[in-house]
């Protein structure tokens, strides 16, 4: 069986709790801003995406977005990089844990916050224009002033 078969299976990714402050942060720059998630999750994984994202959020996550970058056969016609996605979506701020992606980001115009104090975040070059943030509480101090 494949790791991904595997993760899959296991349901593991259902599991998982938010973080800290994630709900009471989006709500409040759901006041300001659209709040849309983008997953570079395989497309079989939109509707449990989906359901973890009502159950965490509710309501304050408007729109999921897959980038289809790591499907096989892409099903939504797309094939993007989660920067390239941003981009097209015309967002103002994109936030993410993967230093490639903010970095990405960052060099098409888009004002992004590397999230988290992660170890796979260490030693590597930031984009001049990201931004930091170790948890939603800095987050959102960055993004409404």
């Amino acid at each position: 069986m494949r790791r991904k078969d595997e993760i899959i299976s296991s349901r593991l990714y259902q599991d998982l709790k938010a973080l800290v402050d994630a709900k009471k942060t989006l709500q409040e720059l759901g006041r300001y801003y659209r709040i849309i998630a983008l997953t570079s999750r395989l497309a079989e994984l939109k509707s449990p995406t989906k359901r973890w994202l009502k159950n965490n959020f509710g309501e304050v996550v408007e729109e999921l977005h897959h980038t289809g970058f790591y499907d096989s056969d892409p099903t939504n016609g797309l094939y993007r990089t989660k920067a390239e996605q941003v981009k097209a979506l015309g967002a103002k701020y994109f936030i993410d844990d993967q230093v490639k992606h903010v970095n990405a980001a960052a060099k098409l115009g888009v004002q992004a916050l590397l999230f988290g104090d992660y170890h796979y975040q260490v030693n590597q070059k930031l984009h001049p224009k990201v931004v930091r943030v170790k948890n939603w509480r800095e987050a959102s101090r960055h993004l409404v002033r």
